[in-house]
């Protein structure tokens, strides 16, 4: 390996070790979802603070000469950190004259985008830019959000990692504890930690002990508890000679019951390198770009999130508001690939007929497919998800790709919205099927996934690609009517186990800045150069690796 690139690489991975495990508060616990979430504190010994004495965040620091300070490292495209401003503008309110300072400090954001969000949410704290992260490196600062604070002499006294409920009582009462004159001034850690970090105490959990597949039992619950994970995607283009661009999938979706993204950080000799968002599917991805003069491009990215897994009662509807208009148009229209009309209407309406409910409908699909179709090991990748010509050809056969998208595509032709969702198994089954879980190096694990939308029920989980894929890999010789594929058949429509990063749900996906195609879907790292686009699927040119490991409780 060159120097460069040794070093490079040092760096990334120093720069990684240094980061700590997130605990997560009642965000992550239904009841108590309108709590931020909340980082451990870290008491440490009083030090000055480091970096230039001339950067604008010490100008800001010498200013307040006198008060003690907050500093929140954040950006934009963070979505924790987008959560937890509001309640860190509050605070900054409640603060008299001359009393506790609050400093921001944006790293990595584009100009433009931080202007808008700051317009958008009418934050009228001090913002330091720190586009070239040097101000954030100084401070160690390599998760988002950060927060650091400082005693009225200000001298390093506390850092965390993670969201902050800045509202929470207790959070003022030992702020006030910490700053004030002739009280203590060190933070009750324990008190802090039971009542603003363990609201949602039982639902953060480690692997679970594994079961045996062959006793028949698979069952997803959000009762087995949250899991942190992290995932890391290693990019490098062996041929190059003019400028590059590379997009790596990063997790765009966040909802409270069972998915929540942790931030990104990423590290590499890109020329320019920031997250972008498809504006029509709401997908995250890294773009990167070099000049042709670089000879081995490289770009790595790590991401955190955390999860738990999806399983819902099919018997008992709830209230739920119905999808608004321009969603479910969205998710009941065509693609090129996902045609709603022709073979694909005629024979979504011979599976339905007699169907007398959505569920009924969804469900009538759901074991169509896995009656019907196959998994395919000779489909290179997860497929390319045509289900026109499936179905004119009569070749039923594929992978997740194949198999899930027809799911969606007579779905929506039904009338019911329908969505796939790509992304990467990061664990093993917790239940012990082999063939439905991955861990450590992934480059290989990505699996899509549908949903599908039942009023009563809002997006209703299911996976018939991954029957099949028990059928075919978890032992020789099994058959549908075998218990273990019973049991995964009986769980899978209405249940997901979430040993597994949703990427997005974006089809047909024009890439920014790309001269080339649209892409099917965003589920490997994609590049292109002035030869075209890279094959995502060829390591001769496009060589990438990805890993993925738990964070324990």
């Amino acid at each position: 390996m060159r120097p460069d690139a040794h070093v490079l690489r040092r760096r990334f991975f120093l720069a990684i070790r240094r980061l700590a495990a997130i605990l997560w508060i009642a965000a992550l616990a239904g009841p108590c979802a309108g709590v931020l979430h909340a980082a451990e504190w870290l008491v440490v010994p009083a030090a000055s603070p480091p970096g230039a004495d001339d950067d604008a965040l010490h100008a800001l620091l010498a200013s307040w000469k006198g008060r003690p300070v907050i500093i929140n490292f954040w950006a934009s495209w963070c979505e924790p950190c987008r959560e937890e401003m509001p309640s860190l503008q509050r605070l900054a309110r409640r603060q008299p004259p001359q009393g506790l300072a609050v400093a921001t400090v944006a790293v990595a954001d584009q100009r433009t985008t931080l202007d808008r969000f700051l317009a958008e949410n009418a934050v009228q704290l001090p913002v330091v830019d720190d586009r070239e992260q040097s101000i954030s490196r100084a401070w160690g600062a390599r998760v988002l959000p950060t927060t650091v604070i400082l005693d009225r002499h200000h001298r390093i006294r506390l850092r965390a990692q993670g969201t902050i409920d800045w509202d929470s009582p207790a959070v003022e009462k030992q702020l006030q504890a910490l700053f004030n004159p002739g009280r203590r001034t060190t933070m009750d850690r324990r008190h802090f930690i039971k009542t603003a970090a363990l609201l949602g105490a039982g639902t953060f959990t480690g692997a679970g002990a594994a079961v045996a597949a062959t006793d028949g039992r698979f069952n997803p619950s959000p009762n087995n508890g949250w899991r942190v994970f992290e995932v890391s995607t290693r990019a490098e283009v062996l041929k190059t000679g003019s400028p590059t661009r590379v997009w790596l999938p990063l997790p765009s979706l966040d909802d409270p019951g069972w998915i929540r993204g942790m931030g990104n950080v990423w590290q590499g000799n890109a020329a320019t390198a920031e997250v972008q968002r498809d504006a029509t599917y709401g997908a995250l991805m890294l773009a990167a770009t070099w000049e042709a003069n670089e000879a081995t491009p490289v770009i790595e990215v790590t991401s955190r999130f955390a999860t738990r897994d999806r399983s819902i009662d099919l018997s008992r509807p709830g209230k739920v508001a119905p999808l608004d208009k321009a969603t479910a148009k969205r998710y009941t229209s065509a693609t090129q690939l996902l045609p709603t009309d022709g073979i694909v209407k005629k024979t979504s309406a011979e599976i339905t007929r007699g169907a007398g409910s959505d569920v009924e409908m969804a469900r009538a699909i759901y074991e169509w497919i896995v009656d019907n179709t196959a998994r395919n090991p000779r489909t290179r990748g997860c497929g390319t998800g045509d289900i026109r010509a499936m179905l004119e050809t009569g070749d039923l056969t594929g992978k997740c790709a194949d198999l899930n998208a027809l799911y969606v595509g007579l779905a929506r032709a039904a009338g019911l919205p329908a969505r796939d969702v790509y992304g990467i198994r990061v664990a093993d089954s917790r239940f012990g099927y082999k063939s439905l879980g991955k861990s450590g190096d992934i480059t290989r694990a990505q699996h899509c996934r549908a949903e599908v939308w039942l009023a009563g029920f809002g997006w209703v989980p299911v996976d018939p690609a991954d029957v099949r894929k028990v059928v075919l890999e978890e032992k020789p010789g099994l058959v549908l009517a075998d218990d273990v594929v019973v049991a995964a058949r009986n769980k899978l429509f209405g249940a997901w186990e979430m040993n597994w990063l949703a990427f997005n749900v974006a089809h047909d996906l024009a890439l920014p800045g790309s001269n080339g195609p649209r892409i099917a879907f965003l589920m490997y790292p994609q590049g292109e150069n002035a030869a075209g686009r890279f094959d995502s699927l060829d390591p001769d040119n496009f060589r990438y690796k990805i890993t993925s490991r738990e964070i324990a409780a």
